[in-house]
């Protein structure tokens, strides 16, 4: 199923019994029962939220230094990533039956976005750089559901309310992957939740005042059910949304997650906007990242997720 996982299982296997050959030198048991503990553990990064979540940033023709990207970091992108796994699901609300999934864990790659263009992107191409970069090859999954335009406002019945189809398709999600990851014989430890949303939220002024609340409504319900496999240095990482014209209460809604952030010491917010993400061209359109700056939204989410992995 998890080809890459199996055969990391197999080489942590061939590794084992080569060490249990008598040597002078051999380690210690408890320093061995560690290291096959630490083995074992993999580190699950969830990922959701509404469309620059999803990824409708276009990657063609796009990712090329005029437009900021580096030479190596075009290198890699253009390779993909194939030590850090995501299982991932995406489309637009507006039309669900055009769907993007992987059906099980796959490299990161370019394309896991949208599906009405192909090579769309989302925040997993960044995240899944900075990962691979400071060492956290082969040892995170990534579990994405991004839909585009979906909201938070139980009013809405999306990702909360009565019946919430994405909150229930995002945790089916992630019920898969973490049964997965366990067939595999690896011990799940969720320690980050990563949130793109509330760009439809801020167009409406209630759903806008009431955010911080729905959102600690929420997260919790999220981290009640998960309980089980989460450790006290769990993190949950918001960004800011662009403060485009194009959503009203943009200002109100980044005020709204930082609200929350600074009633919760596990939760952090990113300030998209300081740190100078555009919407627009090249690549992306009134409502969505370009193509440097939805990069960079993963790197910057790839930042916080390292504080919580270290």
């Amino acid at each position: 199923m998890i080809k890459k996982l199996a055969l990391l299982a197999t080489t942590l296997f061939l590794v084992g019994c080569s060490n249990n050959a008598p040597s002078s030198s051999q380690t210690e048991p408890s320093t061995q029962s560690q290291s096959q503990e630490e083995d074992k553990r993999i580190n699950v990064i969830l990922l959701a939220g509404q469309s620059n979540m999803e990824g409708n940033t276009n990657s063609t023709g796009y990712i090329i230094p005029s437009n900021g990207f580096t030479n190596e970091e075009i290198s890699s992108i253009t390779a993909g990533y194939d030590d850090i796994l995501i299982n991932y699901i995406s489309y637009y609300k507006g039309n669900p039956n055009l769907v993007n999934k992987s059906n099980g864990f796959t490299k990161t790659e370019l394309g896991q976005g949208n599906p009405s263009v192909s090579m769309r992107f989302g925040p997993e191409i960044g995240i899944a750089e900075t990962l691979h970069n400071n060492g956290y090859g082969d040892k995170v999954a990534l579990i994405k559901c991004g839909v585009g335009a979906s909201m938070l406002a139980p009013q809405a019945n999306e990702w909360m309310g009565s019946k919430a189809p994405y909150y229930a398709q995002f945790t089916e999600l992630i019920d898969e992957s973490l049964m997965d990851l366990e067939e595999e014989g690896y011990e799940p430890v969720i320690k980050a939740f990563c949130w793109m949303q509330g760009e439809s939220d801020a167009g409406n002024s209630s759903y806008t005042a009431s955010y911080a609340s729905n959102l600690e409504t929420f997260v919790y319900q999220f981290k009640d059910k998960y309980a089980d496999y989460q450790e006290d240095d769990f993190r949950f990482i918001d960004a800011h949304i662009s403060t485009s014209s194009v959503w009203t209460y943009a200002e109100q809604m980044n005020a709204q997650k930082d609200k929350f952030a600074n009633q919760n010491e596990w939760a952090v917010t990113i300030d998209t906007n300081a740190a100078g993400l555009q919407v627009g061209a090249p690549g992306g359109d009134q409502y969505h990242y370009n193509s440097y700056s939805e990069f960079k939204l993963g790197l910057l989410f790839g930042e916080e997720i390292l504080n919580a992995l270290q």
